[in-house]
């Protein structure tokens, strides 16, 4: 807030020639600042002198860049926010409300450079760190630089004209590539720069699908020799992906993704698990071809596939069970039981009676935990146990 006061109040003075570079503070960034605006206040002030500003303390700095530590950078400490803004009121007449601009042109230069030490042109942080994403993999300074460009990336991109800015630099299709790359550490942080780009936007995530991210997620996830938190950033990276676009839901399905979720849902380390559980409910949810897909099986061949191996989560572990798998397979049997007839519902009951009983015991225990009605998970397992308990259709 008090960057925005500061910029408002100051940039009308600085006039046309200021050229001053577009500001672009990641999300997390202006988060943590409106956090810090009582620690500003409170901070001890400067004179408002150029000679008296120093270089900005470290954590600051990476907050303001949007990254980790760079010792190179050079910026301002965190009173500095309240000496801008005190200086910038003070240029203004209490009576008559119009700037007062008697200050000296070296007062005025002085506030230019301190503005702009401040904001930073993120045209020139992504085109260095495209570069770098073309480096070869020989040496591990290169290496720990691709890494590093992939996390500056991952800092900006969940803006999403930033990342469709990326994008028309020319340094998506360079970001998908380190996908491939031989090193652990590059192909997670390059699917994690991935998920946020594509995260709820249709245009990123068509784009994100014609560079040929989800073929490369999908392999990546496949690969059970690739250490769990990669796995991990992959099946993320997909959530993200296919979220809402059903010709990527079904091709995801139709090449193991199905199959993969399954494994994964049943003996996955804990995290997998979770997710494997999250994208099997978002697919049951959203695609009713799956659903029927799921409902055809149970009944050809009852105590097989997806639903059998849902209730199990439950039922075998209840309240033991980890609170978002069972909150997360509770959502999926939810959209499961919602067809017309009823039909899935009366299958449920039939072929597991103990089912209402462990849902009922969580509810309960999430009542005893203090959960409000408006929670959506209790929303949600009330709603299952109704639909399961309701009279069959006439």
């Amino acid at each position: 807030r008090a960057i925005v006061v500061t910029v408002c109040l100051i940039v009308p003075l600085l006039g046309e020639s200021a050229d001053l570079p577009s500001i672009s503070l990641p999300r997390s960034s202006g988060r943590w600042l409106s956090q810090r605006v009582a620690v500003v206040a409170s901070s001890e002030p400067v004179a408002n002198s150029p000679g008296t500003f120093r270089a900005l303390d470290a954590p600051l700095r990476c907050r303001l860049r949007g990254g980790k530590e760079e010792s190179q950078t050079p910026s301002l400490q965190l009173p500095v926010l309240r000496n801008l803004l005190d200086f910038s009121t003070s240029l203004t007449n209490a009576s008559s409300g119009r700037p007062n601009i008697t200050y000296s042109q070296e007062r005025m230069e002085w506030l230019k450079d301190a503005m702009k030490e401040m904001l930073e042109n993120t045209t020139d942080v992504f085109k260095t760190s495209v570069k770098q994403l073309d480096l070869n993999e020989s040496s591990e300074e290169n290496v720990a630089m691709k890494e590093r460009a992939l996390e500056v990336i991952t800092e900006r991109v969940d803006n999403m004209d930033l990342a469709l800015g990326l994008n028309n630099l020319g340094g998506f299709q360079p970001l998908v590539d380190c996908l491939k790359s031989n090193h652990s550490g590059v192909r997670w942080r390059a699917a994690d720069a991935i998920a946020v780009s594509v995260q709820n936007y249709q245009n990123m995530q068509q784009i994100a699908v014609e560079y040929g991210a989800l073929n490369l997620l999908t392999q990546m996830y496949a690969n059970r020799s690739e250490e769990s938190s990669t796995r991990y950033k992959a099946l993320h990276a997909l959530s993200a992906l296919i979220k809402g676009n059903s010709t990527s839901e079904l091709w995801f399905l139709f090449n193991n993704g199905l199959a993969m979720l399954r494994v994964d849902i049943q003996i996955g380390e804990i995290r997998i698990k979770r997710k494997a559980t999250f994208v099997m409910s978002q697919l049951l949810k959203s695609n009713a071809m799956l659903r029927q897909a799921v409902v055809l099986v149970e009944r050809g061949d009852k105590g097989k596939g997806v639903l059998p191996e849902l209730v199990n989560l439950l039922i075998l572990g209840g309240n033991t069970t980890d609170s978002q798998v069972f909150e997360f397979a509770t959502s999926a049997l939810l959209a499961l039981s919602q067809d017309q007839d009823q039909e899935q519902a009366k299958m449920m009951r039939e072929e597991f009676p103990g089912l209402v009983k462990v849902l009922k015991e969580r509810q309960d225990m999430l009542l005893r935990d203090g959960a409000k009605s408006e929670d959506e998970d209790l929303q949600e397992l009330t709603q299952l146990i109704d639909t399961l308990q309701a009279p069959p259709a006439k």
